[in-house]
Parts: C-alpha cells; structure tokens; sequence
C-alpha cells in the first residue's frame, strides 16, 4: 500500500486502519436499516446498487406462496433443495455448478432448478418470499420489492448481515449448522404476514431509491472533493 501512495506522492500509511479514518468523506453504499454496524454515528447512507441482471424465471405449475431460493454450493444445499422438492409449493431455486445426477433426483414438478443467474428485479416482483446464503446484493433486491427472506449464511459477514434483516423484522436467519430449523422458520415466513409486512415497508420506504441517478450524485461529490482548493 505505501509503495503504491509513494507513486501518488502521498502520506504513507502508519496503520490500515487509516484507509478509513484519515479521509474527508465516506461513502456508506448501503442503506441504514441495513448497515452491518449501526453503532456508528450518524452518517450518509447512499444506498446500493449490484448487477441484477438474468433470464427471466419462468416459474413452475402449483398452488400456494411462490419461493426463491438462490443457494451457494455448500454441504447444506443438497438438503435444502431435497425440502424444498417435498414441499409442494411453486419453487425456482438457482444453484450454480449443480452436480446434474443430483439435479435429476429432484422430480417435483413444482421445483425448477437454475444454474444461471435470473433477472432478481422480475423474482422480486413475482416471488413471495426467498431463502438466501446472507448475499447483500439478492437480499436488497428482494427486500426492495417488499418481500422477505430466510436468511442461511455462510461466512461471518453475511451472518452479521442476516442478523440485520432479522432484526428489521423482514426476515429471520438460520444457522447453516442447524439445517433442520429450516422448516420451521420457512414455516413462520409463510404463515406470518408481519415478515412480509416489514419488507413491504422497507420496499416503500424506499421506492423512489433511483440508482443510477444515485450514482451520478456520487460521482459529482467526489469531483467536488478533488477539485476543491
């Protein structure tokens, strides 16, 4: 890092920390209710904004609550999509690098396996609720259509995340150890409208959230900084 400051005739740096706390702005590409760490003082949240982009779903025959669910390759994922393929409910599940032989073990004519990423604005708008690995970018999509989330993370920062959307009441997470609770809290998802009713306010919170546009008023801000006297 203080060879590549050295090339910019810069300060070099005493800590990491200081990529951080030595600047004249953040920019928190977030939105607050969200924020993993929301002890910190009051700031500028500017939202977020991911590629989205994807097939459109094509989603199954059958009755009820339609579910997404956008897994990781983990040793839990076979198990999820086996309940989810005995459960009965309208169901597209993404899996990238699913095993083929595995895929064809799933019959239920209400679940369609995809290998390949699907347009999340349309699965927003046309799903009920959707189970995630923790991914900020899925769940602010989803979350910005107004519907809620089974959180199942992986790794330590999609934890403290799902703890997040948990806390907003939009959702609830499982531990990926305790695969089993899945049921039950897919459960309480379905039949519980107050997950759904949260998501929806936070979806109509932000409704007028324009990324693009919120894109062009950082790039101004950042000229403003460097251009300043």
């Amino acid at each position: 890092m203080n060879r590549v400051m050295e090339s910019w005739r810069g300060r070099p740096l005493e800590r990491i920390t200081q990529l951080y706390t030595d600047v004249d702005e953040s920019f928190l590409l977030t939105f607050e209710e969200l924020d993993h760490y929301p002890q910190r003082p009051k700031t500028q949240y500017w939202g977020s904004w991911n590629n989205t982009a994807g097939a459109s779903p094509q989603w199954p025959a059958g009755s009820g609550k339609r579910i997404f669910a956008y897994l990781k390759s983990t040793p839990t994922a076979p198990d999820i999509l086996r309940f989810l393929d005995g459960l009965g409910k309208p169901t597209i599940a993404v899996m990238p690098q699913i095993d083929d032989s595995f895929r064809q073990q799933l019959k239920a004519p209400t679940l369609r396996v995809e290998s390949q990423p699907l347009d999340l604005h349309a699965v927003a708008r046309g799903c009920d609720l959707a189970i995630l690995n923790g991914n900020y970018a899925s769940t602010v999509c989803i979350m910005l259509g107004g519907k809620p989330t089974l959180q199942i993370p992986v790794h330590l920062e999609q934890t403290i995340f799902a703890k997040r959307v948990s806390a907003l009441g939009a959702g609830l997470d499982v531990d990926a150890s305790k695969i089993h609770q899945v049921a039950g809290a897919l459960q309480r998802l379905l039949t519980q409208d107050r997950f759904a009713a949260a998501a929806r306010q936070f979806g109509q919170r932000y409704r007028d959230f324009d990324p693009h546009a919120q894109l062009e008023r950082i790039v101004e801000r950042i000229e403003r900084l460097t251009t300043r006297d």
